[in-house]
């Protein structure tokens, strides 16, 4: 393929072909028809002076085309057509006469200078001027750059040239075809693979299972054919808890912490007060899950559960899980579900349970677990059980530097010291331990403080 070198101008659309050193106007490159070449064009950013154009004012163009003719009617047959996707542009220091010169080089390609339109052009003719037009298209499809440079010339050809070749039928070029495609689709849903207008909808439900769609902007344009939607199992939709791969529930806050497993007790109920409350008298421990007539287990919802220690009840409010099954109403059975209790409260009631308590506490008996906050003076009762220990997490915010916890003169700590509650943001364990043939708490053992991350 032969190169062609030549510099042009491009401070202006029509661009004016100047000498290496953008001092004098020359006269366009000659081709030759039927031989394959290369025109590799520097392009001055003004009309005087040796100023490159700048590569960076090219950056943003993503597709190029070249095209060569006699005259400026779209609507006649372009006679050259580059190889537009290998058009490439680039910086490059060339010596002349011994001196370094830097240019902006648009290279563009050309395979086929046989062209029947060419051919039919010249025919027998020893010369003929053509203009060449190069645009620039962004990644949208619009025209950003545009330059056009007149007064090619072809020469003829003495010796035989071969088989022309025809140009392919102008449709759209790839940028125009990228513009649109970035101008979006269309697309309509359907229950079923209807050939009925009517039951397609621009808005997609659930139950959809067909869709088909055309380039926007045109209502007229044929639709696409109809496409089955593939269904796969119904994931976490961001609003219902479910269970995680740890086996513990999770909501839109992440892990609760609380196994999904139920073990414990639960009550049954098939109805609920105006507000959509259900109470329960006598219970013995912390409410953690709830099961609805859907058969959906739910964790305990933030705000929804009331214990009340002193008149030993729990009110639940069935609103957030009528949300969560999509109800509008209460009905059929539910159930709520309460700890089985092993002593550690982290486990077995989710911190946001409220409880409603006095300075006067009693500890829950039967391996049941509570949580709940307390206030300076608080009293706590320890009940008379049967084979039982009592484990208590302390859990310190801020620290005082005076509280402290005080013991029935038959329990003393196995250091003879009681804890300084002092350290801000710490957690105390204490255990205590009922022995059966005595009937009293003989011990306690005491875990320093452990800092909270």
């Amino acid at each position: 393929m032969q190169n062609i070198i030549c510099y042009v101008a491009a401070n202006e659309p029509l661009g004016t072909v100047k000498d290496y050193a953008n001092a004098k106007t020359q006269a366009a490159p000659t081709m030759v028809l039927g031989a394959a070449c290369q025109i590799r064009m520097r392009l001055f950013a003004n009309a005087e002076g040796l100023d490159p154009y700048p590569v960076s004012a090219l950056a943003a163009i993503t597709s190029w085309q070249w095209q060569m003719d006699t005259d400026f009617t779209a609507a006649t047959t372009r006679k050259i057509e580059a190889d537009n996707s290998n058009i490439t542009v680039g910086s490059v220091t060339v010596e002349i006469d011994d001196q370094e010169y830097t240019y902006t080089e648009i290279a563009i390609p050309i395979s086929n200078m046989l062209t029947e339109e060419l051919v039919a052009l010249m025919n027998g003719k020893e010369s003929t001027s053509i203009a060449g037009e190069l645009c620039g298209f962004d990644g949208t499809g619009a025209l950003v750059f545009i330059l056009q440079v007149k007064d090619f010339t072809v020469r003829g050809r003495i010796s035989d040239t071969g088989t022309p070749t025809e140009l392919p039928v102008e449709y759209l070029t790839a940028a125009q075809v990228r513009a649109l495609v970035n101008g979006g689709f269309d697309v309509v849903f359907a229950q079923t693979a209807s050939t009925t207008p009517a039951d397609w909808h621009s808005t997609q439900t659930t139950a959809d299972r067909y869709i088909k769609f055309r380039l926007a902007g045109d209502a007229s344009a044929a639709w696409s054919d109809i496409v089955a939607l593939v269904v796969g199992p119904n994931g976490a939709n961001g609003v219902s808890p479910y269970i995680g791969a740890n086996g513990h529930w999770f909501d839109k806050d992440g892990d609760t912490g609380v196994p999904a497993e139920i073990s414990g007790s639960y009550v049954e109920f098939s109805s609920v007060d105006a507000s959509g409350n259900f109470t329960f008298a006598g219970t013995t421990t912390v409410p953690t899950a709830v099961l609805t007539d859907a058969g959906h287990f739910y964790p305990v919802e933030k705000g929804s559960v009331l214990v009340n220690l002193n008149a030993n009840t729990v009110t639940l409010n069935v609103a957030p899980y009528l949300a969560y099954d999509g109800a509008a109403s209460f009905s059929g059975t539910w159930r709520l579900y309460f700890a089985a209790g092993s002593g550690k409260v982290d486990f077995n009631a989710l911190p946001w349970v409220a409880l409603a308590s006095s300075s006067a506490v009693t500890i829950p008996t039967g391996g049941n677990a509570y949580t709940l906050s307390i206030e300076q003076n608080t009293t706590i009762t320890f009940p008379t059980p049967v084979n039982s220990s009592c484990y208590f997490w302390l859990y310190i915010s801020t620290g005082s530097g005076e509280d402290s916890v005080s013991l029935p003169n038959n329990i003393t700590w196995n250091d003879a010291i009681g804890p300084m509650l002092n350290a801000p943001s710490s957690l105390f364990r204490m255990a205590f331990l009922w022995d059966p043939p005595t009937q009293k708490w003989l011990g306690s053992e005491f875990w320093h403080p452990e800092a909270l991350s």
